[in-house]
Parts: structure tokens; C-alpha cells; sequence
């Protein structure tokens, strides 16, 4: 992919010939000669006409280094002194003179996070090393640069591709290109044989229109790589985590807390992207730690949907922490019913047993409150405004706390966000990459299979359990008590080290490029960033392809699964159609071996 360097990847805030006329006093002020800044202005614009006389017979555009030297012999000066000095001063006038593009920016880092191979590919007379360096300053590090003056082949007249595929051995690849002009970016490489994407200026500030999304799929993979986990399980954590840098700024967070064991490689990533307005915390918490707390009363709220409607009463309740012996005494009002599939008439009956046994309940409930309560209290001390980052579902622990909290916003940012939990409110907002419930109104439920949770805990998790239960040692101190950690294969094991290698990895390459969007602080770059996060949790989760497939079966990774959505656009930013959940078809697979054995 090669990217046109202004109005693509930076948008000019001063014309050229206001650049130029910085540039010039800047020569001026360092004592080179007696000249004016105005005869510097006037030799560079005879300069430019006498070499663009020749066009379109001419072959390549002319390069500032050329007229550098020119100016050093009018001048009277040494030319490496002329060249250097012309260096400074063009760069901090163009430095001065441009910001960055969010759509161009954003569509270089999804490049990256493809694996493809990118380049800048421009016909400014900045020379290959001005571009470099211009580039660098805007916080875009790690790009090659064709400066077509260097070359000697133009790209308004469309000589310059054949050149590159030769140069760089991409004979037979159908290079694509991104540009804001119509004939040098677009009709030029088309006739090429390249591809060509024009992205005109129409919007100033980049929105991400149709032609941006052209180009992502021109650039989606036909297929998946065969080793996608770890790539796409880093993309995502840095994604996400630019994301909720964003999301903690907009609402002015006092305290941030990463909830379970998924959230710690996120936190990482946050502190490595941008400083927090608040505190950060890795909080200890699951959904079955704070089941009594949750204001949902959820052990009172059992239903038939999805894999719950598999399974008994019994174990429906061995999922959450109650205390030793009550759930038995409980589930023995029921009878058999309680190792029976779960019908609406044994979940009526279970209602009845906790309601007979109201006042112990409630006991249990308000120990659980206090718990939590004296849990989550040394960290946010006297702090009001709590933002709550996790993969969702939900919002479960995020409504627990809430509860618990009266005096404190609790908003909830996830990777995915489903109908369920308390609703949004001003206080208290849910937010998910991979579906948004409004404020005040429900939303389709968004199918999820615990395949996917699985795959994420894999990637993303600690080396530990999850949380058990909150207990209260002798001295009063609350701490979360741990399962011990699931059994994994060693390829499990390494697949986890590769990906936060990785996350590391990509970091370095790609973090400069999220602060940059996180700088710009304007409404363009948080709908950017937030489209760039989906991208990146679609790239992890939908798998469209079997081997894939049978590749999280053998890190045993099926269990519980159990349906796929159909899910269109709009919902969730998932393709028209999709249906591949890792779960879901591991799961499938898994049956399939099992029936022919």
C-alpha cells in the first residue's frame, strides 16, 4: 500500500507559498548571506518555473535539494552549508503548516495491523529524508518514502509505479494506492494496473466516509493467516486501550478500574499510550463475587435463554460463591427438580425457596455490600467518578457497584455489550465496541458463546484463577480470593506468551500513531478511534474458516458453546450476515468428531 503524503496521511494548514515564505525568513535569520527573505522567495519561485517549464515532457518533479544548491552559488555560500540550514527551516515550516489526517492515519495503522506492506509514495520536492523526518514529527515512525524528484520518474505522469514494483520486487502484486488527487492518485495508478483509491478532501477534518471504507475492503483479507491469534489478540489490547484512553478523558474519570483477569494487558497498554486523568487500578472482581451485591437480585432472575437452558438448577447455582452449605439446603426444597434441565416451573419453585428464605438472603446480600464496599473503598478514597473497563457482557459488576456506591458515576466501557444488567443512565453509561445500548432503550441481544470468552481469557488473562469470593481476614482487610488456574495445554501456554510478546511488539511499531489520534482530541478522531478498536475485536473473534476452528478446539477452547446471531450492519459494526463465532463452530467441530467416533 503506498500512501500520497499531503492531504492523505497530513493536511496542509498553510499553503505552500506560505511554507515557502516561512522557510525563506528562516534562511534569512540565520545571517547565511545579506539577501531578504523576499529575494530568497523570489529565486525559489524562478527556480520552480524554469524547472516546471518542461512539463509534462519533463520527467520528474524538481527537488528542493537541486534548488539548495542553486541558491548557495547565487549566494556566495558553501552548498552543505546552504543544504543544511535549507533543511531546518523547510521542516519547521512544514511542520508548522500541516497536522495530521485522522482518515489517512487510520487507515495506515489497519495497514499495519494487516501485515502489509506500506509506503509513502509522494511528488512533493521534499527530498526522502525531509519526509522521514516530517513524518516522525507528526508521530508516524517507521515508514519507507519514495520522493519521486529522487527517483526521476513523475507521478503525474504515472511512471513512478512501474518503478517501485521493480525497486522494491513487487512485479505480479497489485500495489494500492491512496491519494487525494484525482488524476496523480487515482488515474495515474489504475493505469498502472494498480489499485487506487481516491480520498478527496471534501471534509477537512477526515470523516470516515465511503471512500475510506473502500479502501478497508480492498485491503480485508480474502482469508485469514494461519496464525492469527496472537497478532489479532495484540491489535486488539492496543486498539481498545487507545479507546479507553479516549473514553477516560471525555468523561473526566477519577479512577479507572480493569476488572477480572482479561483487563491487565489493557491496563499495560493504556499506561503505555497516554497518561490517565485519574488513578488506574487491575481490580479482582467477577460476576459470581458479586452476585448477592448485584441490585438485579440475578439468582432471583434465572432464565431459559442460551446455554442456562441447558443445564439444572443445580448447576446454575455451583456458579456463584455462596457460602458453604446454604446453596445445598436451598437446592434440597426443590428436590429432584434441582438436578432436572431448568423449566419454567423449577424456576418458579426456586423463587419460592428464596423467598422462604428471605431474611437469610437479605443477610447474605448486605454482608456481600458490605464486602465489596470496604474491597473497592482504598482505592477510590473520596473519588466520584469511576469509569469500569472490561469485555463484557453485561455490566454485571459495573451494576454491583453502582449499588454499592450511591454517591459515585460508574460508567462501563466493554468490548462487547449485550441486553442485560441495568440499563444505562446518566450516571451510569455501558458502552461497547461491539454493540452500544442507548440510554433509556433496550437493544437486540447480540449472541455470544463462551467460545469467545474463552479465546479472550486465553489471550489476554494472567497466569491465575478467577475470583472466588471476597473474604475478610482478622485485621478487617478485604481480599479476593482465587480458583486455582484452569489446566493448559503448553500450546495454550505459548500462544499466550506470543501474544503479549507481541502486544509489546506492536506497541513500539504502532503506539506512536494511537497517541497522535489521542492528541488530536476532536469528535472525527474518537469516531476513529472507536471504529479502529471494532476492527481490531472483529479481526479476534470472527474466524471464517475451519482450520481456525479446529485450531481453538485443540486448545480445548469449545466448552459452553452455543449459538451464533446472524448480525447485520449497524449492529455492532459486524459484516451483513456474519455468524462465525469460535465457540460456536469449535463446538460444532467437536460434535462432529465425537458422533463419527
Amino acid at each position: 500500500m503506498s500512501f500520497d503524503l499531503f492531504d492523505t496521511l497530513l493536511r496542509r494548514v498553510k499553503g505552500p507559498d506560505e511554507v515557502a515564505a516561512e522557510a525563506a525568513e528562516g534562511l534569512v535569520a540565520l545571517g547565511l548571506s545579506h539577501w531578504t527573505s523576499v529575494e530568497v522567495l523570489s529565486h525559489r519561485r524562478a527556480w520552480t518555473i524554469s524547472r516546471e517549464a518542461g512539463y509534462p515532457q519533463s520527467e520528474a518533479e524538481w527537488s528542493i535539494a537541486d534548488w539548495y544548491e542553486a541558491l548557495a552559488i547565487a549566494m556566495g555560500v558553501d552548498n552543505a552549508t546552504v543544504r543544511a540550514a535549507g533543511c531546518r527551516c523547510e521542516l519547521a515550516a512544514e511542520i508548522a503548516g500541516t497536522v495530521v489526517r485522522p482518515t489517512g492515519l487510520a487507515l495506515l495503522l489497519e495497514a499495519r495491523r494487516l501485515g502489509r506492506r506500506h509506503f509513502v509514495l509522494s511528488d512533493t520536492t521534499l527530498t526522502a529524508e525531509l519526509i522521514g523526518a516530517l513524518l516522525e514529527a507528526h508521530g508516524i515512525f517507521g515508514l519507507e518514502v519514495v520522493a519521486s524528484s529522487e527517483w526521476q520518474r513523475s507521478k503525474r505522469r504515472g511512471t513512478i509505479f512501474s518503478e517501485v514494483e521493480a525497486r522494491m520486487g513487487l512485479e505480479g502484486l497489485r500495489g494500492l494506492h491512496l491519494g487525494d488527487n484525482l488524476k496523480s492518485d487515482f488515474v495515474r495508478p489504475l493505469q498502472a494496473g494498480w489499485r487506487a483509491a481516491h480520498l478527496p478532501l471534501t471534509d477537512p477534518d477526515g470523516e470516515f466516509d465511503a471512500a475510506a471504507r473502500t479502501v478497508l475492503r480492498h485491503i480485508a483479507p480474502a482469508t485469514r493467516p494461519q496464525e492469527p491469534l496472537a497478532g489479532d489478540a495484540a491489535h486488539f489490547v492496543l486498539a481498545t486501550a487507545a479507546w479507553v484512553c479516549q473514553q477516560e478523558r471525555q468523561l473526566g474519570s477519577e479512577a479507572t478500574l480493569f476488572l477480572a483477569r482479561d483487563a491487565e494487558p489493557i491496563l499495560v497498554a493504556c499506561d503505555a499510550l497516554h497518561p490517565a486523568p485519574g488513578q488506574r487500578h487491575y481490580l479482582r472482581l467477577s460476576r459470581r463475587s458479586v452476585l448477592l451485591a448485584h441490585p438485579g437480585n440475578l439468582l432471583l432472575r434465572v432464565t431459559l435463554s442460551g446455554k442456562i437452558g441447558k443445564r439444572s438448577m443445580r448447576a446454575f447455582v455451583a456458579g456463584f460463591e455462596l457460602p458453604d452449605g446454604v446453596a445445598e439446603r436451598w437446592l434440597s426444597e426443590l428436590g429432584s427438580d434441582a438436578d432436572a434441565p431448568l423449566s419454567e416451573a423449577t424456576i418458579v419453585a426456586w423463587q419460592e425457596v428464596l423467598r422462604r428464605n428471605g431474611a437469610e438472603y437479605e443477610a447474605l446480600r448486605q454482608e456481600q455490600r458490605a464486602l465489596l464496599q470496604d474491597y473497592i473503598g482504598p482505592l477510590i478514597g473520596e473519588r466520584r467518578k469511576l469509569l469500569v473497563v472490561d469485555l463484557g457482557w453485561a455490566g454485571t459488576i459495573q451494576d454491583a457497584l453502582a449499588a454499592v456506591l450511591p454517591e459515585c458515576e460508574v460508567h462501563g466501557r466493554y468490548a462487547g455489550v449485550t441486553r442485560g444488567g441495568e440499563p444505562s443512565s446518566p450516571q451510569a453509561t455501558k458502552r461497547g465496541l461491539v454493540f452500544d445500548i442507548p440510554a433509556g432503550r433496550g437493544a437486540p441481544l447480540l449472541g455470544t458463546s463462551a467460545g469467545v470468552m474463552r479465546l479472550w481469557e486465553l489471550l489476554l488473562r494472567e497466569p491465575t484463577g478467577s475470583v472466588r469470593r471476597l473474604v475478610r481476614d482478622a485485621a478487617g482487610t478485604v481480599t479476593a480470593e482465587l480458583d486455582a488456574p484452569p489446566p493448559l495445554t503448553e500450546a495454550a501456554l505459548a500462544l499466550a506468551e506470543e501474544a503479549r510478546a507481541l502486544l509489546l511488539a506492536t506497541a513500539d511499531c504502532a503506539g506512536a500513531s494511537y497517541r497522535q489520534l489521542l492528541a488530536l482530541q476532536d469528535e472525527v478522531c474518537s469516531r476513529l478511534l472507536e471504529r479502529i478498536a471494532r476492527r481490531a475485536w472483529e479481526g479476534l473473534t470472527l474466524m471464517p474458516d475451519g482450520a481456525f476452528a479446529r485450531r481453538i478446539l485443540e486448545l480445548e477452547m469449545d466448552e459452553g458453546a452455543s449459538r451464533g446471531v446472524m448480525t447485520t450492519l449497524g449492529i455492532g459494526g459486524l459484516r451483513s450476515g456474519v455468524s462465525w463465532w469460535p465457540g460456536l463452530v469449535a463446538g460444532s467441530l467437536a460434535r462432529r468428531g465425537r458422533s463419527r467416533s
